[in-house]
């Protein structure tokens, strides 16, 4: 009997590693940045623009799904600047074309005292499914 729960252990631990081992996670820049570092963050920081990302040949292929999550900037001009992973899963997979998506977006700038600001701190995720 205690061999079998042992086992069983083993079994669990080994699944509940091999679940997430193809997350790729990196360390997020924004909590340790003060609020007067992040710049004023409004509703009107949303995007104005978007491109959707082109879903990688070999994925679609094996119907892979997945996710990125990103933490970016926004420039005066409304441009996603300092756009860093924070997570893809699986690991890889889609960060290339979904940062190249995200580069191209357009937000409305974050204004404050009537006057365009560089506001930090953002993320989005994007999502790759099939429908």
């Amino acid at each position: 009997m205690k061999s079998f729960v042992f086992i069983s252990f083993i079994f669990l631990i080994g699944c509940q590693s091999t679940q997430n081992e193809d997350v790729a996670r990196f360390e997020s820049k924004c909590p340790t940045m003060s609020a007067s570092e992040k710049g004023s963050v409004n509703a009107t920081s949303s995007p104005v623009f978007r491109t959707n990302p082109k879903y990688p040949i070999s994925a679609a292929r094996e119907r892979i799904e997945g996710y990125v999550k990103f933490e970016f900037d926004i420039s005066k001009d409304g441009n996603p600047i300092n756009i860093q992973v924070i997570e893809s899963y699986p690991a890889d997979t889609f960060v290339y074309v979904a940062k190249n998506s995200l580069s191209d977006w357009k937000f409305s700038p974050v204004i404050k005292n009537k006057a365009a600001i560089l506001s930090k701190c953002h993320s989005v995720q994007l999502d790759f499914v099939f429908a």
